[in-house]
């Protein structure tokens, strides 16, 4: 019954990150195959996203409608936040390591990592939030679902320009994209 859905390489390669139905998360070397560290009681179930901090010292990793953070080193949880709405479509950590980002479907939610605490949340448009990548200076971010980019201000989230229209309406797939 068990499957795995979310695999994540740490930033030096040396450690590769697993998660999935059934599978308690871990972290194994990826060059012996042995396992360096459990999450706890932790379980990723339905989880397709894991992110390494840029140091590679810290997991984030989104379960359903929550996203939790651990220390790497020790598997202790630093980090859960589980007031989501809808499940968690994509996360990911500015280039300098200080910010998390993760899209729900409808929100853009913004954490300080060394707070632990939201700094930006903002409305997503049309389930945007299926992929994130900040800009090497940290400054961007682009969230982004199917032909449909959306630009944002890091410390405000607000958009700043857009590209591609999308899904055709009612976005149903099988629908023309527009571009």
């Amino acid at each position: 019954d068990a499957t795995v859905n979310a695999l994540c390489y740490s930033p030096d390669g040396k450690l590769l990150a697993i998660g999935g139905r059934g599978i308690q998360m871990r972290c194994i070397d990826a060059e012996t195959g042995k396992e360096t560290v459990r999450f706890g009681d932790q379980r990723v179930d339905y989880s397709y996203q894991l992110a390494f901090s840029p140091d590679g010292k810290r997991l984030a990793a989104a379960n359903g409608n929550a996203v939790r953070l651990w220390e790497v080193g020790t598997g202790k949880e630093i980090l859960s936040v589980s007031e989501l709405l809808h499940s968690v479509r994509a996360i990911t950590f500015s280039p300098n390591g200080k910010q998390l980002i993760f899209g729900d479907g409808i929100y853009l939610r913004l954490y300080d990592t060394a707070t632990r605490k939201q700094v930006c949340r903002c409305a997503e448009d049309g389930d945007h939030g299926r992929r994130i990548a900040f800009a090497s200076d940290g400054k961007t971010f682009v969230t982004g679902n199917v032909s449909h980019l959306r630009f944002h201000e890091t410390l405000t989230g607000t958009v700043t320009h857009s590209w591609g229209k999308g899904l055709a309406p009612f976005g149903r797939p099988g629908n023309p994209i527009e571009f």
